[in-house]
């Protein structure tokens, strides 16, 4: 059989699992959206022919040939679309959502090329002959994070192939409506190579597939186009096409007329194929349907401080500097990514002052690109690379959204649990600098609620000098980390007198008088435990006392300890720098509400914009004065 005759085969594989997949979908046996990719078979077909086992392939929704093209599992894929426990994900994933081994795809257009990036630098790193391959529509042409995976992809002249494959529509919509200039000219913009081909004519594709993978190879990222035409709808049934453009396309349908061809003969190599697709339909319609899914992942930290003297220590941003030192020290392979990270510089906040002296292969530079930054350390991260990655402001995460929500947090129950994303993010939160509106607010509320994310925010009683090389050891899956920027200048001081201060198991600092009963409970987040401190001072001079509680995993608040607290209280003062709408607080007290009876009181930043002018600014936060108000008349009542 000749090389032409086995990719046209293979080709006749997709399409026959396509189309059986197609009719379940109308007979309601698979549920939801179903993105096939008639009329696209021989760009996987030959692409089954170009990867090695080293390759990476990141795939986007219309995924199916290029999943059975990297793997060859018609019937895992099936079972994965018809939900059942056999399926690649066990039925999580569904059509769009399918990893195995050296494959990933996700629904979300583009999403996936910056962890592309992060996974074709573990790969060029380690002298590895393997590449990453993204697949990306035309459609993607419309999102961001392409362009900035181009700059970074060429820039670093990183080991990634983008194979565009262009269909000429985005859902329903011509691309003639939406995207302006010359797809070429886009990846010249940003120093790609460029190779283009089409579905019409096999030697050349055969060819140009060949030639781009070799390229990538010898060091030339590069953008492949494939022209080609979608021949089966969007989804199932949303096709807006006009007859006379379809007719055109299955008239030029070089599979199809192939087979016509081929059936003629009353080929073996056509029966044996559709046997096999056979089979695997009949196996996925008799396995068991998916089983309620146990991959949920915890983080559980035990962060005791150890025993040190207060006098002599160093301020909290010098003890952050130490701590990501000793993570860099710990591990030759890892690396931090970020912007204005390198000396002189050395970061914002100076907290990554020398590092890149120190350590010049593992701190990095980034662009001004935070879904990139996040994206390309999710891509580290899946190859088990430890890495770190700097936000400057917390603001900014904003820019980086979808790269938490929709990425590296779905990996691992997304994907049935066969991959961890073991990354850390840090960025610097709240006010008290005079930095305005887009610098200065505490976003800690906006991330706590995405399930698979564990959010973290440290407070003055952290003990950090080796937080992150710690921290590290003990994650399971993305974690974001805030540091008051507030704190940074911040030296260890005493405990208020006859305090004392112990942790939880749940990662809380509890700080309680050495004897008698507490009046009150506190529970201050970030840098609002200092002014909680202070407060606790000035209420033992109206002798009431104060058991205070200081969380720092925040997104699997540990009630436990202010539950047993508030038994003997039954006062409750929350308090945090975010504004109190959906906020840290109300969740605190939802989790509390009718365990035991309890008054309470929030104190938190006014819901406007924070002021650039120090005294408007310091009278939209919290502060000492308004935790005691609030202490005051909740004792009161």
């Amino acid at each position: 059989m000749t090389n032409e005759s086995e990719i046209l085969l293979k080709a006749y594989q997709i399409r026959l699992v396509e189309e059986g997949l197609l009719r379940l979908s109308q007979e309601g046996s698979i549920k939801g959206t179903l993105h096939t990719c008639l009329g696209q078979e021989l760009i996987s077909a030959v692409f089954s022919k170009m990867i090695s086992i080293e390759d990476v392939v990141f795939s986007t929704h219309r995924s199916h040939g290029h999943f059975l093209a990297t793997l060859n599992l018609p019937f895992e894929l099936i079972a994965e679309l018809s939900g059942k426990q056999d399926g690649v994900c066990e039925g999580i994933g569904g059509s769009q959502h399918l990893q195995h081994r050296n494959f990933f795809s996700s629904g979300i257009v583009g999403g996936l090329l910056p962890a592309g990036a992060g996974t074709a630098f573990v790969l060029k790193r380690a002298s590895s002959t393997g590449i990453a391959v993204n697949f990306l529509g035309d459609g993607a042409l419309g999102e961001g994070i392409v362009y900035e995976t181009f700059n970074i992809a060429a820039k670093m002249k990183l080991p990634q192939l983008f194979i565009l494959e262009n269909n000429f529509y985005s859902q329903s919509t011509s691309q003639e409506e939406t995207l302006a200039g010359s797809f070429e000219m886009r990846a010249h913009a940003f120093g790609l190579n460029y190779i283009k081909s089409d579905v019409w004519n096999l030697g050349h594709l055969v060819s140009s597939m060949s030639q781009a993978f070799a390229d990538v190879r010898s060091g030339k990222p590069t953008l492949l186009q494939i022209d080609c035409f979608r021949l089966g709808p969007h989804s199932r049934g949303d096709d807006n096409r006009s007859e006379s453009e379809l007719k055109k396309f299955l008239e030029m349908d070089l599979l199809g007329n192939w087979l016509k061809g081929m059936r003629s003969s009353d080929s073996q190599a056509l029966a044996d194929v559709e046997q096999e697709v056979k089979a695997a339909f009949q196996r996925a319609t008799e396995a068991l349907p998916a089983k309620t899914s146990k991959h949920r992942i915890k983080l559980n930290l035990d962060f005791a401080p150890e025993k040190t003297e207060v006098k002599g220590q160093l301020p909290f941003a010098r003890q952050l500097n130490e701590s990501l030192r000793k993570f860099l020290e710990k591990s030759p392979r890892a690396i931090m990514i970020g912007e204005d990270l390198k000396d002189t510089y050395g970061g914002a906040f100076k907290i990554s002052r020398g590092l890149s002296t120190a350590f010049p292969d593992q701190v990095l530079n980034f662009p001004i690109s935070e879904a990139l930054i996040v994206g390309f350390a999710s891509g580290v991260a899946l190859r088990g690379n430890p890495v770190i990655a700097e936000i400057m402001f917390s603001d900014f995460l904003g820019l980086a959204f979808d790269q938490l929500l929709n990425h590296a947090s779905k990996f691992h129950h997304m994907y049935a649990g066969k991959v961890n994303c073991r990354m850390i993010i840090r960025t610097p939160t709240g006010g008290r600098r005079g930095y305005g509106a887009t610098h200065s607010q505490a976003m800690e509320k906006f991330f706590c609620g995405i399930p698979g994310l564990h959010v973290l925010l440290l407070h003055h009683r952290c003990n950090v000098h080796n937080f992150y090389e710690s921290l590290y050891e003990k994650i399971t899956g993305p974690t974001l980390v805030f540091e008051n920027k507030s704190l940074y200048g911040w030296f260890p001081t005493e405990l208020p007198q006859n305090y004392s201060l112990g942790w939880t198991t749940g990662g809380t600092c509890r700080i309680a008088r050495n004897s008698g009963v507490s009046d009150l409970t506190i529970v201050a987040f970030g840098e609002c435990g200092l002014q909680a401190e202070e407060a606790i001072k000035l209420l033992e001079r109206e002798e009431i006392y104060v058991e205070l509680f200081l969380p720092l995993i925040i997104s699997e608040l540990d009630i436990g300890p202010v539950l047993s607290s508030l038994k003997t209280t039954a006062k409750l003062i929350v308090v945090e720098e975010g504004t109190s709408g959906y906020s840290l607080a109300s969740e605190l007290i939802s989790s509390l509400h009718g365990k035991v009876p309890f008054n309470y009181r929030k104190v938190c930043s006014t819901a406007v914009v924070i002021p650039a002018s120090s005294e408007l600014e310091s009278e939209s936060l919290p502060d000492t004065q308004k935790i005691l108000s609030s202490c005051l008349e909740l004792f009161d009542e």
